[in-house]
């Protein structure tokens, strides 16, 4: 399950984040906005934006954010240099649509993730809660399914179609986004919720198909589909997953 981290590690190589959405860095002797941006948990926080700020006032902060993080314009301060890193990097991504919707979709559910933990057992705040429980037919325990925020209607990407396509109840698709470090998720869509199986997929070899070769992400096709009995939101959720289309290996 997605983190937050205390430090930035190392990016992907693409879009500029590090490998976790939400992390900050702290720096001995940073003071004042220098300190502020370092201690920030997202790239909006950062800039000090709402998540539904345009690309003009993304601008706007940027003048005032590097002015105020300026390595030369403070002398050298604690911490000015990785400050005026960060806000370089929160307006690269921020200011980029295809940067700023993978971001956004990774700090979602890194967040969604952290009060899936929080939360326990699953059972506190309204619908379905914040997890559900996956019997595992491989290895007998119980894998967590972690809520997340990605919206059913728009929660597949498509390579191939270089867009993002709704999920039905049921749907089961393998995801990677963020560049060649980024982690591969699986997802699967239900009661029009999208959950993070990815730990039952691994220990169900869902990755792979029946002659061990790697499954696609981001594929146009649903490569799984999970048929539901006796499901019941908020308790725990009876999936058998069956290959459709061309998952064809067995889950074993």
């Amino acid at each position: 399950v997605a983190h937050r981290s205390d430090s930035s590690d190392a990016g992907d190589g693409t879009s500029g984040w590090s490998g976790h959405a939400r992390h900050k860095h702290e720096v001995e002797g940073a003071t004042g906005e220098v300190a502020r941006v370092l201690g920030a948990h997202d790239l909006y926080q950062v800039l000090e934006l709402p998540r539904d700020a345009d690309e003009d006032t993304v601008r706007r902060a940027k003048r005032v954010k590097s002015l105020m993080t300026h390595p030369d314009k403070l002398g050298g301060a604690p911490g000015a240099k990785e400050a005026f890193q960060r806000v370089t990097e929160a307006v690269d991504v921020l200011s980029d649509s295809a940067k700023r919707r993978q971001y956004d979709r990774q700090l979602q559910a890194e967040e969604a993730a952290a009060r899936a933990g929080a939360a326990g057992d699953g059972t506190g705040g309204d619908g379905m809660g914040q997890a559900l429980e996956m019997p595992c037919p491989s290895c007998g325990s119980v894998h967590t399914a972690a809520m997340t925020e990605i919206a059913a209607a728009s929660g597949r990407f498509c390579a191939k179609c270089n867009t993002f396509h709704p999920a039905d109840h049921g749907d089961c698709w393998i995801d990677k986004q963020g560049g060649l470090f980024a982690r591969t998720r699986v997802y699967v869509c239900f009661h029009g919720f999208v959950l993070d199986i990815t730990e039952y997929a691994k220990c169900n070899k869902m990755l792979r198909t029946a002659q061990g070769e790697a499954r696609e992400p981001n594929s146009c096709e649903v490569p799984f589909k999970f048929g539901t009995v006796g499901d019941k939101p908020g308790g725990g959720t009876k999936s058998s997953g069956k290959a459709k289309g061309k998952g064809k290996g067995k889950r074993r």
